[in-house]
């Protein structure tokens, strides 16, 4: 939104480019904030949550604790808005009773993706949670360029997520290791 004017195909200049995400109030019924700087959030959503406006953050909703106190004041005043990964209600990330069968008991996962745990890894752990309905018990991060978090269940199964930092080919990698076979 905050971008110079642009031109139309025709050279006409399109009168729905803003200067300031605020000139759109009274203009739009909702808007999506389509960054993925958790640091900037705040600043972007301001005029428009307080206004009233439905808003979408794009993921993560926050990176720090200041703004995420200010998102948790919004939702406490009622305010309409939503951040989430798609990722997480993906249907191949749900096995059915038949690969389950196949999988045996679940040991192991393991998933790569880009960029860092603000950015990418936390999505990562939301998108594997629905392998199981409980929390995890010990975490730990951190390596040079990447993070990478070790995880262990309540029921014993281990997640490893790794977040390296400039591997974009790595986004999505999935790998699943049961007592009697593993999905990829």
């Amino acid at each position: 939104m905050t971008r110079p004017m642009r031109r139309k195909c025709g050279g006409q200049p399109d009168s729905n480019v803003v200067s300031a995400p605020e000139k759109v109030i009274g203009q739009v019924d909702a808007v999506v904030i389509a960054t993925d700087d958790g640091d900037d959030h705040v600043r972007r959503a301001r005029a428009l949550i307080e206004a009233g406006l439905p808003v979408f953050v794009d993921k993560p909703l926050a990176t720090n604790v200041a703004d995420l106190h200010q998102f948790i004041e919004w939702h406490r005043a009622g305010k309409i808005m939503l951040s989430t990964s798609g990722m997480r209600y993906a249907p191949e990330m749900r096995l059915n009773e038949d690969q389950r069968a196949q999988l045996g008991e679940l040991r192991w996962i393991t998933s790569v993706t880009c960029k860092s745990w603000s950015d990418m890894g936390f999505t990562l752990w939301r998108r594997l949670s629905r392998c199981w309905a409980s929390d995890s018990s010990r975490c730990r991060r951190g390596r040079r360029g990447g993070d990478l978090m070790q995880i262990t269940h309540r029921s014993g199964v281990r997640l490893t997520i790794a977040a390296l930092h400039d591997a974009y080919g790595s986004f999505g990698s999935v790998h699943l290791y049961g007592t009697k076979a593993s999905y990829r």
